[in-house]
């Protein structure tokens, strides 16, 4: 079978993953690091929000379940045709869009377009805001036909003025969004989880953050890189989402309670 082929038929049949922990050790060591941190450090996504904003989580909580109703027969069966991944914290990120009302956010990894849905629904509700997004679409040859269709699927086409989606990869993209987009006021990540894809993104974006902006990391657990940055930054950080898998630095964080 052609590198390609093998490539394709790994990602088709859920085995890339494991794949890759057999041909790099040094990964799951990794890993497992991260996990453990991320654990001892968690707090769900329901807790930190109601610490903060009770009324509007569960505004939040009304939109996301209205959200999945609609969409979510469909997401699961294209995610099991060609098995990609799924979404962000798609709740989170209503949340904070609507609490911070930020004018620019910036965003990696699209696939389905969950989080990109509830950051556009919620600029929306503020009437205010633009969302650029960074996604990979050509340079998988034997998935493009079917994947392309699946980009930003869930997304109401009647929120597109307030989207940019540029789709050849955050090396390309990053830039170009950079040059065009002014300080950014929320950076979500979640496109390439090695540590060179998270490290060249964060280079790039970090010097355009504006002073006070929400930083949300998805899949944490891959590696230590979130913890590096949570302690480099001085700003309060969480560990949320699915079970520790989302990193949030903000200096609208509350304490723990």
């Amino acid at each position: 079978m052609a590198r390609d082929g093998l490539r394709a038929w790994l990602i088709r049949s859920g085995l890339d993953g494991a794949a890759r922990g057999i041909r790099h050790p040094l990964l799951t060591l990794r890993s497992g690091a991260a996990r453990r941190w991320s654990k001892s450090a968690f707090r769900s996504t329901e807790e930190v929000a109601r610490a903060i904003d009770p009324v509007l989580w569960d505004e939040t909580t009304a939109f996301a379940s209205a959200l999945e109703s609609r969409h979510r027969a469909r997401f699961q069966e294209l995610r099991a045709s060609i098995r990609l991944g799924g979404g962000g914290d798609h709740r989170l990120l209503y949340f904070l869009t609507r609490l911070t009302r930020p004018t620019v956010v910036v965003e990696t990894g699209v696939a389905a377009g969950w989080s990109s849905a509830a950051i556009l629904a919620a600029m929306h509700r503020n009437g205010h805001g633009h969302l650029w997004s960074s996604e990979l679409v050509y340079d998988r040859p034997w998935l493009h036909d079917d994947y392309l269709p699946f980009v930003g699927m869930v997304v109401d086409p009647a929120l597109h003025d307030r989207w940019t989606l540029l789709l050849d990869g955050d090396r390309a993209n990053l830039p170009a969004i950079l040059d065009a987009s002014g300080p950014i006021d929320l950076f979500h990540f979640d496109s390439d989880k090695s540590l060179e894809g998270r490290r060249f993104a964060f280079e790039l974006v970090q010097p355009n953050l504006a002073r006070e902006a929400v930083v949300v990391v998805d899949d944490i657990n891959d590696n230590l890189h979130f913890r590096r940055l949570a302690a480099s930054s001085r700003v309060p950080f969480a560990v949320t989402g699915t079970r520790g898998t989302v990193g949030l630095i903000w200096s609208g964080l509350p304490a723990p309670g």
